[in-house]
């Protein structure tokens, strides 16, 4: 759940997430790893999408790091169908 996440990446979490359910897909929040990564995982649509690597760098990432939010993201494999 976003609302977990800390106020600034909550907020580029769910601005992504908006995007990404417009096609179908969405992600879940899963934590914050020690070293400073924001873990995620992709769900629906996002889950097998060709583009889903630039989703995560233009989307989710580049916005975590240019307000220092996180180091990067961290993607965790998707649950099965």
């Amino acid at each position: 759940m976003v609302s977990d996440a800390a106020p600034a990446v909550a907020q580029v979490l769910e601005h992504a997430a908006r995007q990404m359910a417009i096609d179908g897909g969405g992600l879940r929040y899963l934590g914050d790893t020690p070293d400073g990564y924001v873990r995620l995982q992709l769900t629906g649509a996002c889950a097998t999408c060709p583009g889903r690597m630039l989703t995560l760098d233009l989307a989710i990432e580049r916005p975590l790091r240019a307000i220092g939010a996180a180091r990067g993201v961290e993607l965790a494999p998707s649950a099965p169908a």
